[in-house]
């Protein structure tokens, strides 16, 4: 789809003098696509309702249009709900934000909890836990089309064992995907299911997101 594929982009209007979406926004979209591959979605809300406008097709091999009901591939959006996920897990006493992530993550007693203690759920949320955008042991091609895929649990904590002790937890911000797949899954073990599971049992379907899940 086109560049990082949109979910759908929220247009907040309500300092705007007219209640509706400008005349002009179809013709934009359509100039966007342009013809080229792939499609745009978007959702334009006010204080009156929400509009829909879609322009193109799913992708260069399918030619369907794009329309109020496709799916997109969320990226990083994801993160929020992951950090809607830690509110809602320390609403529920299952955690606490200060909690390290290696916490529960690695057994009790195991030596590497001390060395990452600094690393905390709030930390991973904020991204200022320190840890890199990557971790060092993801080898996956840019080019490929699901470069995540191949990568586990395993190699994520792994990962965290390597790359944890010299991050300089703090008020730096650090963007991090990897910090944002540890706090997935930290807060997947606190609640002692899988992330997909407890993220759509605990934001999305509260948040009544049905058509919205994890791949």
């Amino acid at each position: 789809m086109k560049n990082a594929l949109f979910t759908a982009i929220a247009i907040a209007a309500a300092a705007a003098a007219s209640a509706r979406p400008p005349a002009d926004i179809q013709a934009k979209l359509d100039d966007f696509i342009k013809g080229g591959p792939g499609g745009v979605a978007v959702a334009w809300v006010d204080t009156d309702g929400t509009a829909f406008f879609q322009a193109g097709t799913v992708s260069a091999d399918d030619p369907h249009p794009i329309t109020t009901d496709t799916q997109f591939e969320l990226g990083s959006v994801s993160k929020v709900f992951t950090s809607l996920l830690l509110a809602e897990s320390e609403r529920a006493g299952k955690v606490s934000r200060l909690d390290p992530a290696a916490r529960h993550l690695l057994p009790p007693g195991d030596p590497a909890q001390a060395a990452l203690a600094k690393i905390t759920l709030l930390s991973l949320a904020t991204h200022t836990s320190g840890l890199p955008r990557m971790p060092t042991n993801f080898t996956a091609a840019a080019t490929d089309p699901d470069p995540y895929a191949a990568y586990d649990d395993a190699a994520l904590v792994s990962a965290l064992r390597s790359d944890g002790p010299g991050a300089q937890a703090g008020s730096t911000v650090n963007y991090s995907n990897f910090g944002a797949a540890v706090l997935g899954e930290a807060l997947a073990k606190a609640w002692g299911v899988p992330y997909a599971e407890a993220l759509r049992t605990h934001v999305l379907q509260p948040l009544g997101l049905n058509a919205t899940s994890v791949g």
